[in-house]
């Protein structure tokens, strides 16, 4: 009994393989995850480092009361760096 054409003995039973391709898949195969991930750790330590520079300057230029700024700064330098150096540590 087919309905509209439909037989269940004309279904392909075959595995579906995807031919969808990643944009960067050639570059699984070829690039070393340890000698990458150090790079990505120091580009974000860059972006951090301009973000606390900027973000200590408005503080101390705009804040009512410095007298907080300074140790605050401070206190965010100190555990960021750290938190960066702990990070780091384990590459080799």
């Amino acid at each position: 009994m087919a309905a509209h054409g439909f037989s269940w003995h004309t279904i392909d039973m075959e595995p579906v393989t995807s031919s969808i391709q990643f944009p960067f898949a050639f570059l699984l195969g070829t690039v070393d995850p340890s000698s990458t991930l150090p790079i990505i750790v120091a580009v974000i330590f860059g972006l951090w480092a301009i973000y606390t520079l900027i973000a200590a300057y408005h503080w101390l230029r705009y804040a009512r009361s410095s007298i907080y700024a300074i140790p605050a700064i401070g206190v965010h330098v100190f555990v960021s760096l750290s938190i960066a150096t702990y990070a780091l540590s384990g590459f080799h």
